[in-house]
């Protein structure tokens, strides 16, 4: 099935010369268990930046697809060579695959260059910024038994820098309340 993403920002444009001419295969971080991690995006607020400035520009349509089976939802993105693409940001750890094609992605450390296959597990509060360097197929894979794609976007990340803001604010006071019990 395919479905449009509003959470989605994309354009055909190269990304600036630093994110993509010194960009370099790079080995991804790996956690205590040996599996592959993202670090923490970019800045949120350079990233939102970035998309304040891409929704000037024409967008690129992408297509989507769901699917579903018994406690997983997989949201499977194609994206096109030479489109630059924000995502929302994710409240929760999710999995994400890419299963085609080379991407760049912004990092706090830099460009991270890498190809399918490539799996890697994302911290809470991640917003991506991405470069396609070739035709991309890039799978974000959730925990639920929810199929209605609008509550679980609703439920998984703030598609908004706004709504980022106040899900955060709400995440820090449930943090202090907890350490104080």
């Amino acid at each position: 099935m395919t479905q449009p993403d509003d959470g989605l920002k994309s354009v055909a444009q190269a990304p600036p010369s630093s994110s993509s001419s010194t960009a370099s295969p790079v080995n991804p971080s790996r956690s205590s268990d040996g599996r592959p991690t993202t670090q923490r995006t970019k800045p949120l607020d350079e990233v939102f930046a970035l998309e304040a400035e891409m929704l000037k520009m024409p967008q690129v349509k992408l297509e989507c697809f769901h699917y579903f089976s018994p406690g997983v939802y997989a949201r499977e993105l194609h994206l096109p060579a030479g489109t630059v693409t924000t995502g929302a940001v994710h409240r929760f750890e999710n999995m994400n695959i890419l299963s085609k094609g080379t991407i760049s992605i912004a990092t706090e450390d830099g460009p991270l260059t890498v190809s399918a296959p490539y799996t890697v597990v994302s911290p809470p509060g991640t917003k991506r910024a991405v470069y396609a360097h070739t035709d991309c197929v890039w799978t974000t894979i959730l925990g639920t038994e929810e199929t209605d794609v609008e509550l679980i976007e609703k439920t998984f990340v703030c598609k908004t820098e706004q709504e980022y803001l106040e899900w955060h604010s709400q995440s820090q006071q449930l943090l202090e309340q907890s350490e104080s019990a």
